[in-house]
């Protein structure tokens, strides 16, 4: 695998298409989605974009890693700003797996709006599973946190089995994230995030050749080590950033 984040933020277009699973994608929503939602999504990306440069100075660097099409999105977990920075460093359509617990009221009708499918909150369980094939048959991105939970401390925690099952019965790449600074912004807690400065580091995707040949235990040590890469570039660059 290539070294996380050594591009610059922009765009950029796709060097590499990691594997057969991947669908080609043309960055708008699929027509599973109403206009008005894939309108909606559109406009909320521009808008938190700009909030979150102003706000966090958030920057994003190895968009150029990222491939079009279905794809399983693999980030560390360090707080509830982690969903929206995935989605703001994909810009590709996104499917959130959020716990069941969080969809009531307005705020449930908002998170799906957006893409968000309710989980449980001990894992994925059959209907999760279902739901995340169905996102990625349709060509979206599906993001998915392999610690389980939020950090307690800011480190990495151990990931959770069960994804390596998942992403091969899916047949899709594997595609690493790491984020620095949003445990300092937002941790546990504390009722709401501080102007602390944010880093996205986007790593090279797992193939979908690479996936299908690794058992579980092998293809969960590949996929930590890229997202501890991709971590340890994030905390890098932050650093960098902020002396």
């Amino acid at each position: 695998m290539g070294k996380p984040g050594a591009a610059s933020n922009d765009g950029g277009g796709v060097e590499r298409v990691a594997g057969r699973g991947a669908q080609r994608s043309s960055g708008t929503l699929p027509p599973s989605r109403p206009w008005h939602a894939r309108a909606f999504y559109r406009g909320s990306h521009m808008i938190v974009s700009l909030l979150f440069a102003l706000y966090f100075r958030l920057r994003i660097t190895g968009r150029q890693n990222i491939p079009p099409g279905s794809m399983l999105v693999c980030c560390n977990h360090q707080s509830h700003l982690d969903p929206v920075l995935v989605g703001l460093a994909c810009r590709d359509p996104m499917t959130y797996l959020a716990r069941d617990t969080l969809f009531k009221g307005l705020f449930a009708k908002l998170i799906v709006y957006l893409g968000a499918v309710p989980i449980q909150r001990d894992g994925l369980g059959l209907a999760g599973v279902k739901r995340t094939l169905e996102r990625l048959k349709i060509g979206e991105k599906v993001l998915i946190f392999p610690e389980g939970t939020r950090t307690e401390d800011g480190q990495l925690q151990p990931f959770k089995g069960g994804l390596a099952l998942l992403a091969r019965r899916a047949k899709v790449p594997l595609l690493p994230m790491a984020i620095a600074g949003a445990f300092e912004a937002w941790p546990k807690g504390k009722s709401f995030p501080a102007p602390w400065t944010l880093q996205v580091v986007v790593g090279p995707p797992i193939p979908i050749e690479v996936v299908q040949t690794l058992d579980d235990d092998q293809l969960t040590e590949l996929l930590t080590r890229e997202v501890t890469a991709c971590w340890n570039a994030a905390h890098e660059q932050l650093a960098h950033r902020l002396r």
